[in-house]
């Protein structure tokens, strides 16, 4: 072969390269707010890096690990430990977190009353009925010293720590009616119930108005429990795609936006 031939060559083989490297697709579930926003901001910086990055948009929070887990999606982007924890148990699954990238508050809601002085006794108050989100809707109506739980469980500070249910409050002075509602259904019953404890993402999409907040739950406990992450299967996870999107999601840009665009409402978690 002569020497052109091997340079037309090798010219062809690295637009090969190159064309092969640029439509490298990534395909991450997550929620439409804050979760796809972000993912949305930062698709042009990974194109620069040849990376095509598609969000595709789930209603709840399971679906998208159990599709991610099933090889449907390469990443998630939606839940916290507490929450994969539970998933990995329940599924026999071993999805993995590779970066905390934000925070989201847990909110307690009332479309009737102003203030918790005004929660009136007997009250209905609708929380999730998902073992981790329910343990973190009755550890926030703790707080708020609406009920009392037992000592063993008023807090949470480790994954190996467990989570309350509503065996475990001691007392209950309002004599609240807990309901438990699969988290998805929430968004339809926030305008017309009276108490409900909700995620932040649920209080964004909704575009709910602040004065109906009677009580946050930041989750900034500085141990990042409450810190939702990129997550990936285990063989993925040192997948180079995989690192570059952990990347951006922690870039300062990244943070910046997140601070501008959300304007507390959620916190960045690095």
């Amino acid at each position: 072969m002569n020497f052109f031939k091997k340079i037309v060559l090798s010219l062809g083989l690295s637009a090969v390269a190159v064309t092969a490297f640029a439509n490298q697709k990534i395909t991450i579930g997550a929620t439409e707010t804050p979760h796809g926003v972000i993912l949305d901001f930062i698709k042009p910086q990974l194109a620069k890096q040849g990376i095509d990055l598609k969000v595709k948009i789930y209603p709840d929070f399971d679906r998208p690990n159990v599709d991610l887990n099933a090889k449907k999606l390469d990443a998630s982007y939606i839940v916290f430990r507490p929450y994969l924890a539970q998933f990995n148990r329940e599924h026999k699954a071993n999805l993995v977190p590779i970066v905390p990238v934000h925070i989201e508050p847990l909110i307690l809601y009332s479309s009737k009353v102003k203030n918790l002085t005004e929660v009136p006794y007997g009250a209905m108050v609708v929380i999730p009925d998902d073992a981790v989100n329910a343990g973190r809707a009755l550890l926030l109506l703790h707080k708020a010293n609406l009920i009392t739980l037992k000592p063993e469980v008023n807090h949470y500070d480790s994954l190996t720590d467990r989570l309350p249910t509503v065996r475990d409050i001691m007392s209950n002075p309002k004599n609240l009616k807990i309901k438990e509602l699969e988290a998805v259904k929430l968004s339809g019953i926030i305008r017309i119930t009276e108490f409900i404890v909700l995620n932040g993402n649920f209080f964004l999409e909704e575009k709910l108005d602040q004065a109906g907040v009677l009580y946050v739950e930041r989750g900034l406990d500085g141990k990042k429990m409450w810190a939702e992450y990129l997550v990936t299967r285990p063989e993925e996870a040192n997948n180079p795609a995989i690192q570059k999107v952990a990347q951006a999601l922690n870039s300062k840009a990244t943070k910046d936006f997140i601070i501008k665009t959300f304007k507390g409402e959620i916190s960045p978690a690095f």
